[in-house]
């Protein structure tokens, strides 16, 4: 390994050190295809927009130069984790359907890192014993065809259903009478005899029930592996057969070629992440960014600007535009990334 590879993973890990402060890590910078280069970064979601600003900036591996060719992402495994809850209450059932009913068989769970919907998966319950009260319990039995005797010999105490009921009332009138020396006399009698006990009754058990809650949640602000691709930056050599005699001409080309080259690059987000479109050259003189020939290779209405250092310096708080077709869209530059729909 060379002194400049060294040096290169020295300062890889420098940056992973403060890239994790912020919230995301750089994994790795690996060789993946021959001259072509890909970091991996982990980050929050919210972090976003500062890994892609410090990781599109053109890099230099082994003396050459590598521009950002596009950002991808894939969601983490590590979004998601199995989390446990419970509920717990005083009920007067133990009825698992009623139990149910009561809880509610999801709980939305959040803290402030996850959130998510949990099932049931375990109930238990304790039975709590509330003690006895007493009751006074009245039992009325009608009669009829009773006669004189009959209701002498009405019974003081009755065994009903192996419990002792004791005669407070006999509510009684004539059902029948008959003539004796031209008088009304009674016959036969009806009416409702009338008994009454004390019952030691159980008061209803009360259950204590614990519901257990289970399922995974995934965390509030996502955690993405960000890939950015770096290619070599090529730069076309002049041709041997057309010597530069005059020293004025090849000043003037070394001039063309640095007012020609781009200070602003421009991305296009989709699914994956960030899709590289081109570098675009912006001065005072021409604010327009004109994309209408990348309009086949776009996969959304959103777009990102990384604009360089000295032209931020020299546009801070001024506008510039994005053109598409005749369409232009005004673009303030408050930042040297910005991401804009159009």
């Amino acid at each position: 390994m060379n002194v400049k590879r060294i040096v290169l993973l020295l300062i890889v890990a420098l940056f992973s050190i403060q890239y994790q402060v912020n919230g995301y890590v750089e994994i790795d910078t690996i060789e993946y295809e021959k001259k072509r280069f890909k970091t991996i970064v982990e980050g929050n979601f919210s972090e976003e927009n500062k890994i892609i600003e410090a990781f599109s900036k053109d890099i230099q591996i082994d003396g050459i130069m590598y521009t950002t060719e596009s950002i991808e992402k894939t969601k983490s495994n590590s979004n998601f984790k199995e989390k446990t809850d419970q509920k717990q209450e005083l009920l007067n059932t133990n009825n698992h359907e009623e139990i149910k009913k009561h809880f509610g068989e999801m709980l939305y769970y959040e803290d402030s890192n996850y959130k998510g919907e949990l099932k049931i998966t375990d109930i238990k319950f304790e039975t709590i014993t509330q003690g006895t009260y007493e009751e006074v319990d009245e039992k009325k039995i009608e009669f009829t065809g009773y006669s004189q005797n009959d209701l002498n010999q009405i019974l003081k105490e009755k065994k009903i259903n192996n419990t002792t009921y004791y005669l407070i009332n006999v509510d009684w009138q004539v059902e029948d009478t008959e003539t004796i020396d031209n008088q009304e006399i009674p016959k036969k009698y009806k009416g409702v005899m009338i008994y009454q006990t004390i019952l030691n009754k159980k008061n209803p058990d009360k259950y204590n029930v614990i519901v257990t809650y289970s399922g995974e949640v995934e965390r509030i602000d996502p955690i993405y592996n960000y890939s950015i691709y770096y290619t070599p930056i090529t730069i076309d050599k002049p041709k041997e057969t057309i010597p530069i005699i005059i020293s004025g001409i090849g000043i003037g080309i070394l001039t063309l070629l640095l007012f020609l080259k781009g200070n602003v690059k421009v991305y296009n987000k989709n699914t994956k992440g960030f899709k590289y479109l081109g570098k675009f050259k912006i001065n005072e003189k021409n604010k327009v960014i004109d994309i209408t020939k990348y309009q086949n290779k776009v996969n959304s209405n959103i777009y990102s600007l990384k604009i360089n250092k000295k032209l931020y310096e020299k546009m801070k708080n001024k506008l510039i535009y994005i053109k598409i077709g005749k369409f232009k869209k005004q673009v303030y530059i408050n930042n040297r990334y910005i991401e804009i729909i159009i």
